[in-house]
């Protein structure tokens, strides 16, 4: 039992060290700085067209740029409206078990 405890205080030591004395690369220099580039992926809602509601796309992208202030920063995608090596984001409606995602 005695070998147990001595192990496991071994084991929170090494952790705390680890986390405290070796991690200096994970410090921010400087946490004001603006975004230098962002990407904005809206995701429609299950059932929804792509593009079926351009006021809920444009409202969300809209409220990304406020907080950015560029508009050359902001890489803005809605997904699904394009494709990637053939395949494209089908949105399924979730409450029907028969369209191929029974667990939604």
């Amino acid at each position: 039992m005695n070998k147990q405890i001595a192990i496991i205080y071994v084991l929170i030591a090494s952790m705390i060290l680890n986390v405290f004395v070796s991690n200096f690369d994970a410090l921010a220099a400087n946490v004001d700085n603006k975004c230098t580039l962002v990407t904005g992926i809206f995701a429609r809602g299950s059932g929804q067209k792509v593009g079926q509601d351009r006021n809920e796309t444009s409202r969300f992208r809209n409220q990304l740029l406020s907080r950015i202030g560029d508009e050359s920063k902001l890489n803005f995608y809605e997904l699904g409206s394009e494709s990637y090596g053939g395949n494209q984001y089908p949105a399924v409606d979730v409450s029907n078990v028969w369209n191929g995602n029974a667990i939604g």
